[in-house]
């Protein structure tokens, strides 16, 4: 399966925010389905930004995971893109039912074309207004609160009392 992750999914993925079920599910996901892990450049940016020094050692590290695919915005992903746009401009509604601000709404297009053109599967995002794109463009969404949590993280280990 090939999956596309936005930038909260790296956020959590990489432990820069308090997300210990998050993580675990994800690399549940990764290890027992996950053939590619795909990263959109505008994504990784976004990562990149909040995420400061830490994000960039992080990011090297993962890199040399065989299954990370950093995924750029190419010829064939503008023109995808542009597809994606001329379908919204047609419908009359160039947000297609996103709330947000329409430069967001552009630069998700992006990533959602990038993850097409690099055939993904599904993308696993919490961001309400991606979705509503990513649905309308026919791309299957998941949150990472849907995703299985492994049986290792139920369990956790009580440090033992000083007394």
């Amino acid at each position: 399966m090939r999956i596309a992750i936005d930038a909260n999914t790296l956020a959590k993925w990489s432990g820069s925010e308090d997300a210990h079920f998050s993580v675990a599910r994800l690399n549940h996901l990764f290890a027992e389905h996950a053939t590619v892990v795909i990263v959109a450049t505008p994504a990784l940016s976004e990562f990149l930004v909040r995420c400061e020094a830490a994000g960039q050692a992080w990011l090297a590290m993962v890199e040399r995971k065989r299954a990370f695919q950093i995924a750029s915005f190419d010829r064939r992903a503008a023109t995808e893109c542009a597809d994606l746009d001329r379908i919204a401009f047609a419908s009359k509604d160039k947000r297609q039912g996103s709330k947000d601000a329409y430069q967001k709404v552009k630069v998700d297009r992006q990533i959602l074309a990038i993850a097409r053109v690099n055939r993904a599967d599904k993308l696993i995002t919490a961001d309400i207004g991606l979705q509503k794109l990513s649905t309308a463009c026919g791309l299957t969404t998941i949150q990472i609160e849907d995703l299985d949590l492994p049986d290792s993280a139920r369990q956790h280990v009580l440090p033992l009392s000083s007394e």
